[in-house]
This record gives C-alpha cells, sequence and structure tokens, in this order.
C-alpha cells in the first residue's frame, strides 16, 4: 500500500501565549497520490447456477482505481458469517480486483465481476433447503461496506 502525506497547522492560545505546530501526518494513498478512499460493491447480482458453482456477480468501485480484494462470506439460516473456502477455478478470483471504467460520457462506473463458489463443498455441509446469504466486502488497505444477495436455496438454484 502507498502512503500519503497530509501537512496541517494546529494553533493554540494558553493565557497570553499563542502556540503553533506544523505537523505531518501519513495516510493510504492511492497511485495518483490523492488520499485513498473505501473502496465500494456498487451492486450484488442473485445468486444464479452456472454447473456445479453458485455464482455471484457484483460491481466494485475505487475513487482512486486502486486494486481491490474482496471477502466472500456465507450465512446459512441467519446464522454468523464465515468465510467461503470451497472455490472453483474461474471466474474473477478475489485479489486485485479492478475497480472502475468510464462509460462512453467518461462517467465513472464500477468494474464488474463474477465469483464462483462450489457450495457443495463447504464443511460443514450445507443442506440444499438451508437458506443461504452470500456477503462481499471490498478492501484496498481501507474497507468498504459488505454487499449481501438475496436470500436462496441451492434446491432453488436446480441443486
Amino acid at each position: 500500500m502507498r502512503i500519503g502525506v497530509r501537512r496541517f497547522f494546529a494553533a493554540a492560545t494558553l493565557g497570553s501565549a499563542s502556540i503553533g505546530a506544523l505537523g505531518v501526518v501519513a495516510v493510504p494513498a492511492c497511485s495518483t497520490g490523492r488520499e485513498n478512499t473505501a473502496p465500494q460493491v456498487l451492486s450484488i447480482g442473485a445468486a444464479i447456477r452456472v454447473d456445479a458453482s453458485v455464482q455471484i456477480s457484483f460491481v466494485l468501485f475505487d475513487l482512486e482505481e486502486s486494486p481491490t480484494d474482496v471477502a466472500v462470506e456465507y450465512a446459512v439460516d441467519g446464522g454468523s458469517f464465515s468465510a467461503v473456502t470451497a472455490i472453483p477455478i474461474g471466474g474473477s478470483g478475489t485479489r486485485g480486483l479492478a475497480t472502475r471504467v468510464f462509460d462512453y460520457q467518461s462517467v465513472p462506473q464500477g468494474f464488474p465481476h463474477r465469483f464462483l463458489w462450489a457450495a457443495q463443498s463447504e464443511t460443514p455441509a450445507i443442506g440444499l433447503d438451508d437458506p443461504l446469504v452470500v456477503r462481499v466486502t471490498p478492501s484496498d488497505g481501507l474497507t468498504g461496506a459488505g454487499l449481501a444477495t438475496g436470500a436462496f436455496t441451492l434446491r432453488s438454484l436446480g441443486f
């Protein structure tokens, strides 16, 4: 991660004396040198079946265009979230993902990605009728808010 520098001047008055100080603080920065902002998951699609995997489509955006990692987690029947461990070959992966593209009018848009999950290979096993939610949380040194799918079951996807 790159580090940017922000200069500041702080002043205070103690009785009749004024005290001033020039300081420097390190802040996360992007390749353009601007202060880093947390990446965002702009949208997340409904889960669909692709061969023997569950596909989760999502759109990432980062103002500084920083490559972004994502944490993909699932929750069963309203329980706590657990990291996805059963990842088949294919999809966009979870590390160093692109975050920004421009449309034909030079308006910044997010970058679309898809994550493939071998849900039936998770341990402990997920039942065909267990209600599932998948959450994608972005991070480029700063962590953005996670966005989750609606609830679904493996049976509803045709497994």
